[in-house]
């Protein structure tokens, strides 16, 4: 109750919403606490520990192995699988476009669009519920639909 709202922040600058994320990372002077980016796929891990490893930034590779976990690291990035469980003050949610969730691979999988987008609001649930203190959610293009039904009382918008 005593946190701020969220933050949705729509990308229209720049190569894609995750360069923003690194890069306000990396130039923010508030203090985000301990941070987790969280992403969809393993693919979109990759793309992001690339820029990360761009900008000399130190993070940890969440595995869902507790074993592994280093409680001081400032930075950690996974998907949403691997943060179940866990906690951060601070979660980013890159790529919240309508083109990353209910993907094409998943409506075969599992027979229509609709089922694919029940499946997708369980992940993004698990991803949302990680943040203590902050969250922030960023896309490109446009915002999929599970965030436009959202009441505008909850959260903050941007456009940058």
């Amino acid at each position: 109750a005593s946190s701020p709202k969220p933050l949705i922040v729509k990308v229209t600058k720049g190569k894609s919403d995750f360069n923003w994320v690194v890069s306000y990372i990396s130039a923010t002077r508030v203090d985000l606490g301990n941070l987790a980016i969280l992403v969809k796929s393993r693919d979109q891990v990759g793309t992001l520990s690339n820029l990360l490893n761009q900008k000399k930034l130190d993070y940890q590779i969440l595995r869902g192995d507790m074993t592994s976990l280093d409680i001081n690291a400032h930075i950690s990035l996974g998907t949403y699988h691997s943060a179940k469980g866990l906690e951060f003050d601070t979660v980013i949610l890159p790529h919240c476009c309508k083109e990353n969730f209910a993907e094409e691979k998943s409506i075969q999988a599992l027979g229509s669009r609709e089922d694919a987008l029940a499946n997708d609001i369980k992940l993004l649930y698990v991803a949302v519920t990680r943040a203590k203190r902050g969250l922030i959610i960023s896309y490109c293009g446009e915002k999929t639909e599970l965030l436009t039904s959202i009441d505008n009382d909850l959260y903050q918008e941007r456009t940058i």
